[in-house]
């Protein structure tokens, strides 16, 4: 079953916070998995490491920020 955004905005943890693996991300976004740890270490999106090394991430997040234009242009 394929992730898409409105399941992502309707379900989230505890914190009230979605954060998705990085297939889930790569899908809904349409960009490669290395494209998002790319994106991680700039700080283009959140990201968190599970205990098991895994990376999940923030996609509503950065659609969110995304969908804000830019401030001063």
């Amino acid at each position: 079953m394929q992730t898409n955004l409105i399941d992502l905005m309707e379900t989230r943890g505890e914190e009230g916070i979605r954060l998705v693996s990085a297939g889930e991300a790569s899908n809904v976004l349409g960009v490669c998995a290395r494209t998002l740890r790319t994106w991680a270490k700039n700080g283009k999106i959140s990201s968190i490491r599970t205990e098991g090394g895994q990376f999940r991430y923030n996609v509503v997040e950065y659609i969110s920020r995304k969908s804000i234009p830019p401030t001063g242009v």
